[in-house]
């Protein structure tokens, strides 16, 4: 090899290695962004945790959603749970639920028989509750 080519050959090197260093710390700041996503996620959980402990009725709810139910269901379950409880309660309860994210509401068109359910973020919450 002539001094040029080695020239060459050790250029392409040194670039290939700055993109890799490069790649290595995009790849560090996303971890950082993902651990405080991660920790923010926790806070977040801890504070809708907060919230449905604050309120009886809203325990009440959260504690007898385990399927997909109707209002009255729900209601119903929960009247064991809380016996002050009314359904216009759990309407309220739920549509804070859907507010904070907590349930789902599957068929929002329908006027009567609306089905509620947990969302991903409900059922870690309610995990809380079970341990």
């Amino acid at each position: 090899m002539n001094p040029q080519e080695t020239a060459l050959t050790t250029s392409k090197w040194r670039f290939f290695i700055n993109i890799l260093v490069f790649f290595q710390c995009i790849y560090c700041v996303n971890c950082f962004n993902t651990v405080s996503t991660l920790e923010d996620m926790k806070k977040q959980e801890l504070k809708d945790y907060s919230w449905v402990v604050r309120g009886s009725q809203r325990k009440a709810v959260l504690m007898v959603m385990e399927r997909m139910m109707t209002p009255t269901e729900i209601y119903g379950q929960a009247k064991k749970v809380n016996p002050n409880i009314t359904l216009n309660n759990t309407s309220d309860v739920l549509r804070e639920f859907k507010i904070h994210e907590i349930a789902e509401c599957l068929n929002p068109n329908e006027k009567t028989g609306r089905l509620y359910a947990l969302t991903k973020k409900g059922k870690k919450v309610k995990e809380k509750f079970d341990s």
